[in-house]
């Protein structure tokens, strides 16, 4: 915490490489500044967990994951805008990166792709699950979170992590069903697994496969 002459209001920051700054007014007693951390506290957890997901820019990314197949990457060089090519067992990877900064070149292409490939299915999934109206959902967001898959407001906005098309697509579309029933049922209840298991009997074994494997989808 660092208090000075001049400062009107109290501001907290976070970086990657350091721990959280906190400026505020010099004669500004301690518990204004304690309250005003606590009211901070989600924003601040939000920011450490992203953070704590960040890959150190010093190690090269060799494997990937994408629908539940593991593949190697291979980064190649090109002119022009950055492209991803599955072949076999292998996901191609080009960027007109130059040394120093192609890890964050090919750290970028891997997510535009992601996340690009995320959103459709994603879409696509909605519309499956809701053909007949059922569900009245309002905006839908992609993050990035480290172990959150998806979560619903009570304003009815929808949010998915888009590292789910790591997964295979049939756990991808029970997220995405697990999600649309918390607009009927905000919780989880004994009531809330009766309508998810009428629609989707084995979304136990989707619990599992994330539950065991879903620390693998990183970039």
């Amino acid at each position: 915490i660092s208090k000075k002459f001049g400062v009107r209001n109290i501001s907290v920051s976070i970086s990657p490489h350091s721990p959280v700054r906190v400026t505020a007014p010099f004669f500004l007693p301690d518990s204004r500044i304690f309250a005003f951390l606590y009211s901070k506290q989600n924003w601040i957890l939000e920011k450490f967990e992203h953070y704590s997901s960040l890959p150190s820019p010093s190690v090269l990314l060799s494997r990937t994951f994408f629908l539940g197949q593991e593949y190697k990457v291979v980064h190649l060089n090109k002119q022009g805008r950055s492209e991803v090519r599955l072949s076999g067992e292998e996901m191609h990877v080009f960027t007109s990166g130059s040394n120093g900064t192609s890890g964050q070149d090919l750290r970028r292409a891997l997510v535009r792709f992601n996340r690009a490939h995320s959103r459709k299915m994603i879409l696509d999934s909605l519309h499956e699950w809701n053909k007949d109206g059922r569900f009245k959902f309002g905006r839908i967001f992609l993050k990035g979170q480290r172990t959150v898959w998806g979560s619903c407001s009570h304003r009815g906005n929808l949010n998915f992590n888009w590292k789910l098309v790591m997964a295979p697509r049939e756990v991808l579309h029970y997220i995405v069903l697990h999600e649309l029933m918390h607009l009927e049922e905000m919780n989880h209840s004994r009531r809330y697994w009766d309508k998810v298991r009428a629609l989707c009997p084995e979304y136990k074994q989707y619990e599992r496969y994330l539950k065991k494997n879903g620390e693998k989808f990183t970039l």
